[in-house]
């Protein structure tokens, strides 16, 4: 995915996300976090073979009822200004950084 298609300098509009219920622990797991944007939401999943993220984009979709977590509210309304995908030294895409 090339970084212009990103929406750099869109507001964040919600967040979704879905928790694996099968993670036994006291930390966060998720199975999918969805970052919200006007017409677009950015989507990142794990991909369990290798201990990376895909990351997806679905443009032009309406996006309703949406439950923001309360400890990610304060990013709402927040304009997204950069965006790295990251790989380490095997060539694996193992974070995200967003920036407002």
């Amino acid at each position: 995915m090339v970084c212009n298609e990103f929406p750099i300098g869109k507001e964040l509009k919600a967040v979704s996300i879905i928790e694996d219920k099968e993670f036994q622990s006291d930390e966060l797991c998720f199975d999918k976090v969805q970052f919200i944007f006007k017409n677009t939401a950015i989507t990142l999943t794990p991909i369990i073979d290798t201990d990376e993220i895909q990351i997806n984009q679905e443009n032009n979709l309406n996006f309703s009822a949406i439950d923001t977590p309360v400890w990610c509210k304060d990013f709402l309304g927040k304009k997204l200004m950069t965006l790295w995908v990251c790989e380490n030294d095997q060539g694996y895409q193992d974070q995200v950084i967003f920036d407002e």
